[in-house]
């Protein structure tokens, strides 16, 4: 009885063994591809914060241009008023 015991938990332990091995297989080949997606999202967040400077730059130059626009017609219709 103790033998059978002893070995039903030896046919476990291997049985786990084995899947700690094709977990550790599939988790190399995973690892590569964790590392290249976390390699693109930070270039997706660089470019991110690339894009929000260059839309503040915009906003401003637009503002700008804006207020450039009214007093050109402000001082249109100034003008023909006088």
């Amino acid at each position: 009885m103790v033998s059978e015991i002893l070995t039903g938990i030896d046919t476990e332990i291997t049985a786990l063994k084995n899947g700690q091995i094709k977990i550790e297989q599939k988790v190399e080949v995973l690892d590569p591809a964790v590392i290249q997606t976390n390699t693109d999202l930070a270039g997706i967040r660089e470019n991110l914060r690339i894009l929000e400077k260059e839309v503040v730059s915009l906003m401003a130059k637009f503002d700008d241009l804006k207020e450039y626009a009214e007093n050109g017609f402000n001082l249109v219709l100034r003008k023909i008023n006088e």
